[in-house]
């Protein structure tokens, strides 16, 4: 009976992330396709099938998407762009539950685990274009693969779970090599060669794919180094706490100086916390804090830009700061530091031999201000639940745009016909597959 509870409560977490992110996608941006979903990943699964799946593209490859669109292709053609952005609800949904269970050796208590599992669907930053698409979500998966990295399953049977969990995660995400170092400090271990022999099989195949496929050298001016910190403290810190249209305006009216201030705040959170914390919370504690900022940097330095130069823009350039989605990944482990530390201290007592003074005011207050950090960080949650904007809430929509195609496949010999989606792209769909989903 017990087993079967829990089972059942991790199926109600994953479901209710899945609604709840489902929820943050206006209606527009549901049936809005993005970037590759259409033209790459789409079209690949209706021409190629199964034979699809583990074709590199851009010097990487993405498993995971290739899967949603396998199944997307076989529902009615007019309703693609909802199934792709449904399957990426799902999916977050299970990594949601993902992050739940394997945070377990980090974080103990339910409450704050709830809460560093929700960021998975709830950060204010994601919907702007990775939560939602399946373009996108390597940078969810590689939030749960640093999960599981860290987990501490007890029988052989977990761990061939969450290893096969960690090889589809690796297999979709480039950037998983930055998370070797996890996977050789846990390998020591006989209990986590198992665990890490998933993970270490997708990041090898990921380094053959890149060496095959290479990506396309960026031809733009490299980023200053004070572009590279400036911009980490906009798209990683400033975002936590600010509407997604709204960070220009804020910028310019000082926030910068609050998300710097809110960044000391969970260091020196760390360091009050850090005689609490337990060894795998320290290692998580440790690697989050470095693969924060190196995520956003090596992202920007790998695909240099102009609009990424912040500290050579004007004011009225500021005022339109370019936000990137390169500071999804790193904000999610900026908050995952602050969870971990204020559940450390919430839960009290010490790993050391020193007397435990938790009953003492000093202790006391400290499990307040964690207590507050915690309230904060779902406040935020609450208030920029629905995004102001996504990259899709422009359209263009699919369904109406694959009714339009059908009555040129109606009157003409065309095979196939090229219906546009985002970044002016267009995807391939057979007139056959158009004509038999208006005529169903």
């Amino acid at each position: 009976m017990l087993v079967v509870r829990r089972w059942s409560g991790l199926i109600l977490i994953g479901i209710a992330a899945a609604m709840l992110l489902w929820l943050r996608i206006p209606a527009v941006a549901r049936d809005t396709l993005w970037a590759e979903d259409g033209r790459q990943f789409l079209a690949g699964a209706e021409r190629y099938g199964v034979l699809n799946l583990l074709t590199p593209y851009a010097g990487y490859l993405q498993v995971v998407p290739r899967l949603i669109a396998g199944v997307v292709v076989t529902i009615p053609v007019d309703q693609w762009a909802r199934g792709m952005t449904a399957g990426a609800c799902i999916v977050s949904g299970a990594v949601t539950v993902l992050v739940y269970v394997c945070a377990a050796s980090v974080v103990p208590a339910r409450t704050p685990r709830l809460v560093l599992a929700a960021v998975t669907v709830l950060l204010p930053l994601g919907p702007r274009d990775v939560f939602g698409n399946p373009t996108n979500i390597h940078s969810v998966l590689m939030w749960g693969l640093f999960w599981v990295l860290l987990a501490g399953p007890e029988s052989r049977r977990a761990r061939i779970t969450l290893s096969v969990a960690g090889l589809v995660c690796a297999l979709s995400e480039i950037q998983s090599l930055f998370l070797v170092p996890l996977v050789l400090v846990r390998v020591r271990r006989p209990e986590g060669r198992l665990l890490m022999l998933g993970p270490a099989l997708g990041m090898l195949a990921e380094i053959v794919a890149t060496v095959v496929v290479p990506r396309s050298a960026a031809h733009a001016a490299p980023v200053g180094v004070p572009s590279l910190l400036l911009g980490y403290l906009i798209n990683a810190v400033l975002t936590l706490f600010t509407s997604i249209s709204k960070v220009g305006p804020a910028i310019l009216s000082g926030a910068l100086w609050v998300a710097g201030l809110l960044l000391a705040f969970v260091l020196a959170l760390v360091v009050v916390a850090w005689r609490r914390l337990l060894p795998r919370a320290r290692l998580a504690t440790v690697a989050a804090l470095i693969l924060s900022p190196l995520i956003y940097i090596a992202s920007v330095v790998v695909n240099p830009a102009d609009y990424y130069d912040y500290a050579t823009m004007s004011t009225e350039q500021l005022g339109d700061a370019w936000i990137t989605r390169y500071g999804v990944v790193p904000g999610m482990l900026l908050l995952a530091v602050a969870i971990i530390a204020a559940a450390a201290l919430i839960r009290g007592g010490t790993t050391t031999a020193l007397p435990d003074r938790s009953r003492s005011a000093r202790p006391t207050l400290r499990q307040a201000i964690a207590a507050a950090t915690l309230v904060a960080i779902v406040l935020s949650f609450t208030v920029y639940f629905v995004p102001s904007w996504t990259r899709r809430s422009d359209g263009p929509q699919w369904a109406p745009a694959v009714h339009s195609a059908a009555a040129s496949c109606a009157t003409s010999s065309t095979r196939t016909i090229w219906i546009k989606e985002t970044l002016g792209w267009h995807v391939p769909v057979p007139c056959s597959r158009i004509l038999q989903t208006v005529h169903r």
